[in-house]
């Protein structure tokens, strides 16, 4: 089965030190548990500035073009605009995607109904993660103001990240029920049966393959997808003909490129520690609460780079 990870990052998270960051360690981890392309965006982009953040995901995109689709995030600082997410697009991002906490802006912002009405001309959808990955300590967004987003905009297509199990489940769904532009996306999704559960509720073509890759361990994703109640056809659109869509892709990928990789995935949590390396799974961190946070001890934390010319990156012009 063909997979398309709608969300992955890599790079130097600013909270915790993680062992896993490089585009490098990211592709490894795609291997490790058969996910053959990733939307990917550097988290320089997420913490400090957006313009070299962009750079540093286009050049990482071009390193690995069968591998990693380049998306990007702006902000009003710096020259944000739709001007420059237009540029952006001609310079090979395919999503934007919106954090509104961490880049201090308000979503009924006229900056975000200019973002929006530029993504949809350029035909990209917009994602809006409501946390960056599953973890409490960050306050998540409030679904009702994405939808708010969702709503002024009809032409645009957006992609809902980040809710997680009870109401915040019941907003998605109320808001995908009402707005037919938007899709969502399982990487900070849990509960028992939540995968099925979205696919009743919402139809199996708007909803995607995310892992929250390299925040998250990429395999939690994969197994719930895997293991879903749904049919065949369903767990294949969802692993990658929706994002596909979405993105404007290539119907369907030549034989040649697509991957047979064995299960790594085990009947129940692992209780220990675990570790890609080179396409392995080794022992050194655990995956947590299902959804696969990756947070580690500090032993043995030497990198602390985004992988590219000592963790350096030069803007694009935008």
């Amino acid at each position: 089965m063909i997979r398309i990870d709608i969300n992955a990052c890599f790079g130097h998270w600013q909270y915790w030190n993680l062992y896993h960051k490089s585009p490098d360690d990211l592709v490894s981890s795609m291997d490790a548990v058969g996910i053959n392309q990733a939307v990917v965006m550097s988290l320089r982009g997420l913490a400090h500035d957006w313009r070299a953040g962009n750079s540093e995901t286009l050049e990482v995109a071009s390193q690995h073009p069968e591998r990693l689709i380049a998306a990007g995030t702006i902000s009003p600082a710096l020259g944000g605009g739709g001007a420059a997410l237009q540029r952006l697009v001609t310079a090979g991002i395919r999503c934007v995607r919106l954090y509104p906490a961490f880049h201090s802006f308000s979503l009924d912002s006229n900056f975000v109904d200019e973002i929006c009405r530029a993504a949809s001309e350029c035909s990209i959808p917009v994602m809006i993660p409501t946390r960056p990955m599953m973890n409490w300590r960050f306050k998540p967004l409030p679904i009702e103001m994405v939808a708010a987003v969702t709503e002024r905009h009809p032409t645009t297509s957006f992609i809902l990240s980040g809710p997680n199990y009870l109401l915040e489940f019941q907003s998605a769904v109320r808001l995908m029920q009402k707005c037919p532009n938007t899709v969502f996306d399982i990487s900070c999704l849990q509960g028992f049966d939540a995968v099925a559960k979205m696919v009743a509720e919402v139809g199996a073509d708007r909803v995607l393959l995310g892992t929250g890759a390299v925040l998250q361990y990429p395999a939690c994703n994969v197994a719930k997808l895997d293991r879903a109640n749904i049919s065949n056809e369903d767990r294949h659109a969802i692993a990658a003909d929706n994002a596909r869509r979405l993105l404007g892709m290539e119907a369907r990928p030549s034989q040649q490129r697509m991957m047979h990789v064995s299960s790594v995935l085990p009947t129940e949590r692992p209780q220990t520690k675990m570790r890609i390396d080179s396409g392995s799974v080794t022992p050194d961190f655990q995956p947590v609460g299902g959804t696969g946070i990756v947070s580690g001890s500090t032993a043995d934390r030497k990198r602390t780079g985004h992988g590219l010319d000592n963790g350096r990156a030069t803007p694009v012009d935008v």
